[in-house]
């Protein structure tokens, strides 16, 4: 089966009469070369809006429904150009969703996702996040949330553990804003 970008590009080039196979050997050489060509153009596109892990792009040009075989071959290439570096594309990842208010559980699940594991990357969780105040910094993102006053606890709690807080963290912050609203009251 041929990606469905390879046969348009093969279909404009036969139909401007730019080429024209003579044999079977040169036919399998132009899908090969054109599907080269229309990996390496997905590629280009996908990393010039945002940075992408390699297990993503991989993921992205099987589904196109090209070869192992190529992929690897534009995959490969894209890595040794620095187009494709999965310590950047983690770094930066990290760092825009801790400041979203993820956990260190969530962003691990994340990065395995996108096939990185979260142990491979420098410095992880140490030069990112502050381990210790894991508990403060699931607080400071519930203190915002307005208390109902119905089953405020289990919501507070079911919010932290899904944005990637540990029970422990999200028990003690939950815990936390509901003594220090009570103590308003």
């Amino acid at each position: 089966m041929v990606p469905a970008a390879v046969a348009t590009a093969i279909g404009k080039k036969l139909a401007t009469e730019e080429i024209e196979p003579q044999s079977r050997a040169e036919a399998l050489w132009l899908i090969r070369e054109t599907a080269r060509s229309c990996a390496v153009s997905r590629i280009e596109g996908l990393v010039n809006r945002r940075d992408y892990a390699e297990g993503e792009i991989r993921r992205k040009l099987r589904d196109d429904g090209y070869s192992s075989r190529v992929i690897d071959d534009v995959v490969t290439r894209a890595i040794n150009g620095r187009a494709l570096d999965d310590k950047r594309f983690a770094d930066t990842f990290i760092r825009s969703k801790v400041a979203a208010g993820w956990g260190t559980r969530r962003i691990e699940h994340e990065l395995s996702l996108r096939g990185i594991e979260a142990s491979d990357i420098p410095g992880w969780p140490y030069d990112y996040i502050d381990t210790d105040s894991e508990s403060d910094r699931a607080y400071g993102l519930i203190s915002r949330r307005r208390l109902t006053g119905k089953n405020d606890y289990a919501k507070l709690v079911r919010f932290l553990v899904g944005r990637g807080f540990g029970m422990r963290d999200a028990t003690a912050a939950a815990s936390r804003l509901i003594q220090e609203s009570s103590d308003e009251e």
